[in-house]
């Protein structure tokens, strides 16, 4: 996949996970047992791209791609359900900074001056973009949504490790992860409501769909290119909040918002020379 066209594909991921939200809040089920029936329907719609695929070892790429990827998932979803969608997104995509912290090390590939100054820009945007989406009475919500960057970056660093490989195979394994984790409160849980049903379906779908591509196109992406990306996402949810819920963008959050989209849109034109 040229580079072109893998930038092309990873926000097009981004609207697709821009969905997610909306997903987990109306699901109403609990967290183990949601994510266990989403990853039931997401590794049956793998499985053809699996048993297609001649797998004969499990590195320790893949396997840290399985445990970062069931660990964002569990963190995000918690943090979805405890504080508002913003709060886990934005944490979410607090990851740039780890990946810059580490891609030099475990990537062998430079950070450029204008990464650093992305990333500045990026949360200089953020913070406006989010800034009445704080609130101090969801405490706990805000405190594991610290861990959504954490592990989104371990996982995306994860993918690039993999990027001669098949990084689908740490995404299949991960849902086995959870299915099995999650399985006796799933049991263990009465019938959720149609719309639960009908979310929870799509959800699986969604995520099988954007991570065969998503994981395609990391392979001809750099690390920080894998999460700056997908920052689109966070700038797509409050769009779905709208339409759905009612709700209205403040103009400090569409200040933040051009203030993301020209950051991300200039690192991805300007030709990388300088590495910091």
């Amino acid at each position: 996949m040229s580079h072109k066209k893998a930038v092309a594909v990873t926000c097009f991921v981004a609207f697709l996970w821009s969905l997610a939200g909306f997903f987990v809040k109306a699901i109403h089920m609990p967290s183990l047992a949601m994510n266990s029936a989403k990853s039931i329907i997401t590794a049956i719609c793998l499985l053809p791209v699996m048993s297609r695929l001649s797998v004969k070892t499990v590195s320790k790429p893949v396997i840290m791609g399985a445990v970062c990827y069931a660990l964002f998932l569990y963190s995000f979803t918690y943090s979805t359900k405890m504080t508002t969608s913003a709060v886990a997104i934005v944490m979410q995509y607090t990851s740039p900074v780890y990946v810059a912290m580490f891609s030099r090390y475990l990537l062998h590939e430079p950070v450029y001056k204008s990464d650093i100054i992305t990333i500045v820009l990026v949360f200089i945007g953020m913070f406006l973009f989010f800034a009445d989406g704080f609130d101090t009475s969801r405490f706990w919500g805000n405190a594991v949504s610290v861990f959504n960057g954490i592990t989104f970056a371990g996982m995306a660093i994860a993918f690039r490790m993999q990027k001669s490989q098949h990084p689908i195979v740490s995404v299949f394994l991960e849902n086995l992860l959870v299915v099995f984790i999650g399985l006796p409160t799933l049991l263990a849980c009465s019938v959720p409501d149609t719309l639960s049903i009908a979310c929870i379906f799509f959800y699986g779908i969604q995520a099988a769909v954007s991570f065969l591509l998503y994981t395609e196109a990391s392979k001809s992406l750099t690390g920080l290119e894998i999460v700056l990306l997908p920052i689109l996402d966070p700038l797509l949810t409050p769009v779905w909040v709208y339409l759905f819920m009612g709700e209205t963008i403040t103009l400090t959050a569409a200040i933040g918002a051009l203030i993301i989209l020209a950051a991300v849109t200039a690192r991805m034109l300007i030709p990388q020379k300088t590495a910091a």
